[in-house]
Formats: structure tokens, sequence, C-alpha cells
């Protein structure tokens, strides 16, 4: 038994560096994870490498930036996998030469 069976985790920025980590790491505990990602290629690279430790995986991409791509994350691991228990925000929006707190952070911005 892992640690997040029966758990649906989304991994934003899920498809390399320390997300894909995440999202194996998150599998490999029985979770069923979504990725969120902007890069196609590597996203489905992840999921078969969730896939190959046992995990479910769900690519949606997009770019987490757009609320309404954020939206579709969510709605789309909700309809595969029934709910949402974890988002990890893993992706880092930071505009060039300033820095915000998240919830300051306009999506202009």
């Amino acid at each position: 038994m892992g640690a997040f069976d029966g758990k649906v985790v989304i991994v934003t920025g899920g498809a390399l560096g320390m997300g894909r980590a995440t999202a194996i790491a998150f599998a490999g505990e029985g979770a069923r994870v979504s990725i969120g990602d902007v890069n196609e290629a590597a996203g489905r690279s992840a999921i078969a490498a969730l896939e190959a430790v046992g995990g479910q995986g769900h690519l949606v991409v997009g770019d987490v930036a757009r609320a309404t791509e954020c939206q579709r994350l969510v709605r789309e691991t909700v309809e595969r996998f029934g709910h949402l228990d974890v988002l990890f925000n893993n992706v880092g929006i930071q505009p060039q030469g300033s820095y915000a707190n998240v919830e300051d952070t306009t999506e202009e911005m």
C-alpha cells in the first residue's frame, strides 16, 4: 500500500525536472496523476514513466498561466479520475524583474 492510494493529484509543470520527479513519486505511492504542461512530448514521456512504476496518468497540454487552462486541467482530471485531492503547483510563473505573491499576481502579469 502506498501513502497516496486512492488519491488524485495534479502536478503543474510535471513534464520535466522537479515536476516530473514529483509526478512519478506520487504515482509510485499509489496516486492517479494528471500532469499539466505546455510540452506535449515531454509530458507523454513523463506519463509513460509514471505508468512504468504502476501509476495511472493523464496529460493535459496547456499553459497554466491562463485561468481557462487551469480550469480545463481540473475539469479533465475530475472527469477522468472522479475527484481531486492534491494540487502540486510546481510551475513557477515569475514576471521579469519583479516579485509578487501568487495572490497578488494578475493573469496579465
